[in-house]
């Protein structure tokens, strides 16, 4: 047996997993106390407090549906199945761009060295569209160890900080595990996610009790809805000078498809989530037909 082999198959024990992501959290913790707190004067926000503040702006709206909004091209033909003033719109990094105002907002661009990263581009995004709709914004990923800390100190009066937690699983098994008892378990007081922003929305849908939960642009493929040219010229005084476009050819193929991530098994993942939420009487819907996602998740209607 080969070295590869033999990690996989160390990896497949589920006590070894569970050790292995203990250590990871313990590194988070760290990295947040010794790191974060000493470049960053400004405290996270808890899980309870950013629930109860959410939650009274859920009850503003009487839908109980919850619009999560990604980036995949189809955005740009299910955004008329939103009811602007009655449902709640939850959204990340670059999905402001779409003309639509947002309840949620999460952003993690702060990397020192990921030059592809439209970081520039974010910050304007809530500088000057996100904070003047005051929309609730918070910041995730910040025990990462590459990031810009003079960059990220430009956002301490803009978004809220968030200490969030991902896990790594190796197997079907480990990853039902992860979404039953951390990401879809409520009362949890930690954030959790996996290898998507769209998981962190959802999970804090689903503990705002949303029975509705609608995902927009979950694509698998194809080009990012701001390909559109309208909508670049619409934004043009948020676009920081080349950024979108490195963004776009760094993601997308020659083809004009995503590159392969066939390690993080994305469709599986939310197949995944789909099943257990459905087991809580939630549903989480594909916004169109249009959108690959509609394949396995219930389409939306009005």
């Amino acid at each position: 047996m080969n070295y590869k082999n033999l990690k996989k198959k160390i990896q497949s024990i589920f006590f070894v997993y569970l050790i292995l992501n203990f250590i990871a959290y313990l590194k988070t913790i760290i990295n947040y106390r010794f790191i974060f707190k000493k470049k960053i004067k400004k405290k996270i926000i808890k899980k309870k407090n950013l629930l109860n503040i959410l939650s009274k702006r859920k009850k503003s709206k009487c839908s109980n549906i919850c619009h999560i909004i990604g980036s995949g091209y189809s955005v740009n033909r299910s955004k008329t199945k939103i009811n602007t003033k009655n449902d709640f719109i939850m959204g990340c990094n670059l999905a402001a761009l779409i003309d639509l105002k947002f309840d949620l907002y999460s952003i993690e661009f702060a990397s020192i060295d990921k030059k592809y990263e439209p970081k520039h581009t974010v910050r304007n995004i809530v500088k000057y569209k996100l904070q003047k709709e005051r929309t609730f914004i918070i910041f995730k990923n910040i025990t990462s160890n590459k990031l810009d800390f003079s960059f990220l100190k430009t956002y301490n009066n803009m978004a809220n900080f968030i200490l969030d937690y991902s896990w790594r699983c190796f197997n079907t098994t480990q990853l039902k595990y992860y979404i039953e008892n951390y990401i879809l378990k409520k009362n949890k007081k930690l954030f959790y996610q996996y290898n998507s922003t769209l998981v962190l929305l959802i999970s804090i849908a689903y503990e705002l009790n949303f029975k509705k939960i609608v995902i927009h642009g979950l694509d698998f493929g194809g080009k990012y809805f701001f390909s559109n040219q309208n909508i670049i010229h619409k934004n043009r005084h948020l676009i920081y000078k080349n950024e979108l476009n490195t963004y776009k050819n760094h993601n997308i193929s020659r083809k004009g498809s995503y590159q392969s991530h066939k390690t993080l098994n994305m469709n599986l993942m939310f197949k995944l989530i789909s099943s257990s939420l459905l087991k809580k009487k939630v549903t989480l819907y594909s916004a169109t037909k249009n959108s690959a996602s509609s394949k396995f998740l219930k389409l939306f209607n009005k």
